[in-house]
């Protein structure tokens, strides 16, 4: 299984593929990350693997969430996206949906509560 994890802070980065790390670590010799700062170079890291998942941040330079998701649904990509940002708003959250985002998760994130968030997608995918 491969995950893009996308977001510009490199400890965000960071604590996902922990908590995932640590959830799944009987099954980590299965799982590749891959890391993004913004939406442009999670493109391009799309176009050349077959990511499975994707957990995303919505304020970005270059290419922000939104536009990202946006970009990989017109394509007709159905992978799953996980949103994990500080954009709270309600309106927003509707707009996320709307572009095609799976799955929605509010920072600060905390271990258990992203995990929680996350399981269902292993789960499906047998892990």
């Amino acid at each position: 299984m491969q995950l893009l994890i996308v977001d510009d802070s490199e400890l965000m980065r960071t604590i996902v593929e922990q908590v995932v790390s640590e959830n799944l670590s009987n099954a980590l010799n299965q799982i590749q990350f891959f890391h993004a700062a913004n939406g442009a170079d999670a493109m391009e890291i799309m176009q050349n693997n077959k990511i499975d998942l994707v957990f995303l941040d919505w304020n970005m330079p270059v290419l922000d969430g939104i536009e990202f998701v946006r970009e990989v649904r017109s394509t007709g990509n159905k992978i799953p996206i996980i949103m994990i940002t500080s954009v709270t708003d309600s309106e927003k959250i509707l707009q996320a949906a709307a572009a095609g985002v799976n799955s929605y998760v509010e920072k600060p994130v905390r271990g258990p509560r992203l995990w929680n968030q996350i399981e269902m997608f292993f789960r499906h995918a047998g892990f």
